[in-house]
């Protein structure tokens, strides 16, 4: 019986975590504020995006819908509350801390989340 091989998610994940170093290391010259921002918004966005792969491709098979479809309801769930919980402890634990680089890590993060996943997969074989 033939499946679907899961996807490269330590792959995706190793990658997103390069991008988010050289952030890092890019706003290094600006100060320890923007670098600590920039790892915060980024590392949130790592933390929940990985929790999320983790949950939708728990299960595998045909036999195991209904199974995938409720993991993923609950990873999705998860992400959005994980994300919030991990923002508010951001905000009231990090001091100082910039704010928009904080959020603008996050949203850079997450589009290059989108990016590299559609590259990785182009070059996935299932």
């Amino acid at each position: 019986m033939a499946t679907i091989a899961r996807p490269p998610l330590l792959r995706l994940t190793a990658v997103q975590a390069l991008i988010l170093l050289l952030l890092a290391v890019a706003v290094l010259p600006f100060g320890r504020v923007y670098t600590v921002s920039v790892l915060a918004g980024g590392g949130i966005q790592i933390a929940a995006s990985t929790y999320f792969a983790w949950k939708a491709f728990q299960y595998q098979g045909a036999r195991q819908l209904a199974k995938t479809v409720q993991s993923m309801y609950r990873g999705e769930t998860g992400k959005v509350l994980l994300t919030a919980a991990l923002f508010a402890l951001a905000f009231v634990f990090l001091r100082p801390v910039n704010m928009a680089t904080l959020v603008a890590a996050y949203v850079a993060l997450a589009l290059s989340h989108a990016y590299v996943t559609a590259k990785l997969l182009q070059h996935h074989r299932y």
